[in-house]
């Protein structure tokens, strides 16, 4: 198999930001230990997506190797700059103004940048959307694990 793979997937940035996620969860996995289970669950599943996330990214990272289609540099970066900052804003200010206030805004805002639409139908879908992983995300963590998440002005 490695026979017949490009010399350029190595140097595709796509696969080594999938080798420094994979890395990165299962470091991260492992030192995600406290007294109550309950309150390791959240932790692990998040870095358990990004071990699986960063095996995405190295795998497709390998199969565009090999087809013919060409990524520009820049508008790469500037998507996932733009993806980071929007991670970074989230966190900060889940304190002030709530996890659910928080998780359906940025939940908004990344569906609309992944869509690269601002047409009525998307910002509807976006809302729903929002509005969706928002109520499952309440009833999952509130009612079913019984785990209590920053308030802030907000929800």
């Amino acid at each position: 198999m490695l026979k017949h793979m490009s010399k350029r997937v190595f140097i595709k940035k796509d696969f080594w930001v999938g080798i420094l996620i994979i890395v990165f969860g299962i470091v991260m996995f492992t030192q995600a230990n406290s007294s109550d289970p309950v309150n390791d669950l959240y932790p692990k599943f998040v870095f358990g997506i990004s071990i699986v996330i960063g095996i995405l990214t190295s795998v497709v990272s390998i199969v565009k190797a090999n087809s013919i289609s060409v990524i520009k540099d820049l508008k790469f970066f500037s998507l996932e700059i733009t993806l980071i900052l929007l991670l970074i804003l989230t966190v900060s200010l889940i304190k002030l103004i709530g996890f659910y206030t928080c998780i359906f805004i940025s939940t908004f805002i990344l569906f609309l940048i992944l869509k690269h639409s601002h047409s009525v139908k998307t910002v509807v879908k976006s809302l729903l959307y929002s509005f969706g992983l928002t109520v499952i995300a309440y009833f999952g963590f509130t009612t079913l694990l019984g785990i209590r998440l920053p308030i802030g002005l907000f929800i």
